[in-house]
């Protein structure tokens, strides 16, 4: 799959589990101050972003993603700045790099109307507007907290006319750029 992506891919990787738990521990051992927290998950993404450009043969590369420039390359990126998450980073990127388009690869299958880990009886939206997607996640952001877009990466997005793609099956990717359906969601 990954030989198919376009010359000037940028994989943002998250922190995920690694993340969450160090910054539990973090506030455990009493730390409390939120840029420290939020730090703490930045180094766990960068941690995991090298892990997966070593695993791909890709470059890894740490810095800020509203300064990268197209190359001719797919390149492995981290988290970068306290009060961003990293789906604020891919947007950033998406930005930066003139896309179009921006992919979200999730343990989730898409946006749906309410935590499907709660309500059983939630369902999976396929189109969303910006806004709706934003209204959905309102009031949920603090260092380690988990949402299927963060609101601040939609708008984002939104300023910049680039649709956000949400799955959890990579072939998702494969077949949203061949014109095909999709399985999980898209905003915009």
């Amino acid at each position: 799959m990954l030989e198919s992506l376009d010359s000037n891919a940028v994989l943002v990787v998250g922190g995920g589990r690694i993340a969450r738990l160090a910054i539990k521990l973090g506030s455990l051992l009493n730390i409390s101050d939120e840029k420290t927290l939020d730090r703490i998950g930045i180094e766990a993404t960068c941690l995991n972003a090298m892990i997966v450009a070593k695993a791909l043969n890709l470059q890894f590369l740490k810095g800020d993603p509203r300064k990268l420039k197209p190359i001719d390359k797919t390149i492995v990126t981290c988290g970068y700045l306290e009060g961003w998450t990293t789906d604020v980073d891919a947007a950033y990127a998406a930005k930066s790099l003139n896309s179009d388009i921006l992919f979200n690869l999730s343990r989730e299958k898409g946006v749906y109307n309410k935590d499907p880990h709660i309500y059983k009886k939630s369902r999976l939206i396929k189109h969303i507007s910006y806004d709706a997607a934003i209204e959905l996640q309102k009031d949920r952001r603090k260092p380690g907290s988990s949402f299927i877009f963060d609101p601040l990466a939609i708008k984002i997005c939104k300023e910049n006319n680039i649709k956000i793609v949400i799955t959890n099956k990579i072939k998702d990717v494969e077949r949203y750029v061949k014109g095909k359906e999709i399985r999980g969601s898209i905003i915009g």
